[in-house]
């Protein structure tokens, strides 16, 4: 178990505003921040951050929590790596406890994957700069203009022929047989006995995530042989739709420059990097997947597209487009004229030609219309056709009314079309629903929904705890008139009963006391639904008046609910003509009305149980 005194005192070290603030842009609003949520596209801010109480919450898609909450979805963490990354900003020392040791089998696994992974890379590093094993593959680096300081920043390695010389010296370095396959470093035998690596013979390429931490590694053959690229499969710590190559890199200089490029392969990445270009990163061998896309808009607001310019690159380039654009990043794109990637271009006309290159993207639309124009001047309907269905899609899809009026005219002016005609198409395209992600899926496909969502919420019980750990203050006043029993949803009665039981707040500390109150739940999904209620201001003018009505609608639906168990039972007991328990019956409904006439609360829908019939 971590201690929650570490916790709490990594949690006061920090700043949630300072952390957040390296994510989103944030402004002040009242005793708030406020900016657009990282987790979910919108144009209007509704992520909030409130500094006093440590705790952010998103009133669009409904995410909060605390710095740790953060942490761990912006960086993909663990519970136990948010932490000790956190302690390593504030300068806290952090107990090898904390840092995975003991704690549950995956955490450990996952750990273990990472050191051998490590280990895997310096191995693969030896490789490269052994004298004699390594000679070839130096040489091939040194004809591609990579120089020795170039090999160690991209860690590159080299994977020497034979079937199993990794295998034996992790094995004589005491890594076992179970995490080397786990790690996606070997392969075990079909046969049973032993297993062999999996790269052999290859240039290696490791490929690590946004903290600069091994996950993976892809391996490009040299010679003659099949298939010319190989990465590692799917492991505990490698989702290759989840990462993107070079980005540890990449990050600072596309936070401060607000854009990012996406090229295609490993070699685009490091001479497109050699050029001058740090903010630039690739896919890893598939399409750009919806969590690549959102992992960019992490740390930038534009991308520009450099894809191989045959028909699959153009192709691949228009699928990104889509995806990216969903996610409100504005996306350009670069015609490289006379190669086939940025790496080949830089390596023909240099680094400054491609920096002039790159400051020459244009829109995804005019990118098309070049492409498809280019030594093809569309005479025939047909070919005017295909071109308005191909671009009036992309201009279709962007979100400005002015840059859809602007490609339309001059989509037409290209065509020789007459321009309604054009925007008549290209409104037509518009009414096409595209799936919202790859299969169709939503955008929060996937993601649970917290427990407390999934049961019947009374809105009084909401308001209640809200005010409650709003204005703790009013718990010494009104604790001991909650009726518990009276919550109808679980979670919200145990998130009560935390309120009821925490130590009352010292006079004008109210603040502090949501503070102390959030840093001392353990659970997280309850710790999730507090900053949600907390950060539901309103803007009350007598928030004990308010709070003493709703402690009296609380008890009213409670009564409902129990009038209209005793009227069933009621007529159960006349069709079985038992007077003694219908008087017994009637009396326990005439007391239970005359409790709900002296609360004097209307019935209303929503509020449980029926009209009562007194």
């Amino acid at each position: 178990m971590i201690s929650p005194e570490i916790k709490a005192n990594i949690r006061e070290a920090t700043d949630i505003v300072e952390i957040i603030s390296n994510y989103v842009s944030l402004k002040p609003s009242g005793k708030n921040f406020k900016g657009l949520c990282p987790f979910h596209q919108e144009k209007t801010p509704s992520f909030s951050v409130n500094p006093q109480g440590q705790y952010f919450h998103c009133f669009g898609c409904g995410i909060g929590g605390d710095a740790f909450d953060f942490l761990m979805r912006a960086e993909g963490l663990s519970f136990v790596e948010a932490m000790h990354e956190l302690a390593r900003r504030a300068h806290i020392a952090c107990p090898e406890a904390v840092r995975g040791d003991g704690q549950d089998e995956r955490e450990n696994l996952r750990q273990r994957i990472r050191e051998v992974m490590d280990w895997a890379a310096g191995w693969f590093q030896k490789g490269l700069q052994a004298a004699e094993s390594g000679a070839r593959i130096r040489t091939y680096l040194q004809k591609r203009g990579l120089s020795k300081e170039v090999w160690e920043k991209f860690g590159l390695g080299y994977a020497l022929p034979g079937w199993d010389n990794l295998f034996k010296a992790a094995r004589r370095d005491h890594y076992s047989e179970d995490i080397l396959t786990k790690a996606g470093l070997v392969i075990v035998r079909e046969a049973g006995q032993g297993s062999y690596d999996r790269f052999r013979d290859r240039l290696i390429f490791p490929i690590r995530d946004h903290q600069g931490r091994i996950a993976a590694f892809g391996g490009r053959i040299l010679g003659s042989g099949e298939p010319k690229y190989l990465n590692s499969p799917e492991t505990l710590v490698y989702h290759k739709g989840e990462l993107l190559y070079g980005l540890d890199l990449a990050r600072e200089a596309g936070r401060r420059k607000e854009c990012l490029v996406l090229v295609e392969g490993y070699m685009d990445v490091i001479a497109v990097h050699m050029a001058g270009v740090i903010e630039v990163v690739a896919g890893l061998g598939t399409a750009l997947t919806n969590q690549q896309a959102r992992l960019i808009k992490r740390y930038a607001r534009k991308v520009i597209l450099i894809y191989d310019g045959d028909e699959a690159g153009i192709n691949a380039g228009l699928r990104a487009f889509e995806i990216l654009n969903r996610e409100g990043l504005a996306v350009r794109a670069v015609k490289l004229e006379g190669a086939k990637d940025p790496d080949e271009y830089i390596r023909k006309k240099g680094a400054v030609a491609f920096r002039q290159a790159l400051s020459r993207a244009v829109g995804m639309p005019e990118f098309l219309m070049e492409a498809a124009l280019t030594g093809n001047p569309a005479e025939t309907v047909e070919d005017k056709v295909a071109v308005v269905n191909r671009v009036g899609m992309v201009i279709s899809q962007l979100p400005s009314a002015i840059e859809r009026q602007e490609y339309t005219r001059i989509l037409a002016e290209r065509l020789r079309l007459d321009e309604r005609t054009v925007a008549g198409e290209v409104a037509d395209l518009a009414k096409k629903k595209l799936p919202s992600g790859p299969g169709g899926e939503r955008e929060d496909a996937g993601l649970p929904r917290p427990i407390w969502e999934e049961h019947r919420v009374r809105a009084e019980e909401k308001l209640i705890l809200s005010m409650l750990l709003r204005y703790p203050c009013l718990i010494g006043e009104t604790g001991g008139k909650i009726k518990l029993e009276d919550m109808a949803n679980l979670q919200y009665r145990q998130l009560a009963e935390q309120i009821l039981a925490a130590p009352l707040p010292e006079p004008d500390s109210e603040e502090e006391w949501l503070a102390a109150f959030l840093s001392k739940i353990t659970d997280r999904e309850m710790a999730g639904l507090a900053v949600k209620l907390a950060a539901e201001e309103r803007g009350e003018e007598n928030p004990g008046l308010i709070l003493q009505d709703c402690l009296k609608r609380l008890e009213a639906a409670g009564l409902l609910e129990q009038l209209d168990e005793i009227q069933s039972r009621i007529a159960e007991v006349q069709a079985e003509c038992d007077m003694e328990a219908f008087k017994q019956l009637a009396q326990k409904k005439k007391a239970l009305a005359g409790r709900l006439k002296e609360l004097d609360i209307a019935w209303r829908p929503g509020m449980g149980g029926n009209p009562p019939k007194l």
